[in-house]
């Protein structure tokens, strides 16, 4: 699951650096966030509804509300696991 997120989530194979050391440091980055990736997916699936502050900080939270559809931005209750979160 870990490579497929790397592989296809992270389109690794697109990415054609060099020298060696600038494909070095990208595949570090999109090691971590793959890793994020994966252990919130696996997180979610074990507990589907607990609340995102588990796996996720606020600052998390905030950068990826806005990704939501508006539709569920604009309703006035919580509609996603990222709106049910406060700040510390």
């Amino acid at each position: 699951m870990f490579h497929k997120v790397m592989k296809s989530g992270c389109r690794a194979e697109e990415a054609r650096l060099e020298p060696a050391e600038r494909l070095a440091k990208f595949l570090a980055l999109i090691a971590v966030v793959s890793w994020r990736i994966f252990f919130i997916t696996m997180s979610a699936r074990a507990k589907p509804d607990a609340a995102p502050d588990g796996v996720l900080t606020f600052a998390e939270i905030t950068a990826l509300d806005p990704t939501r559809p508006k539709r569920d931005r604009a309703s006035n209750g919580p509609r996603s696991p990222l709106t049910c979160c406060k700040s510390p």
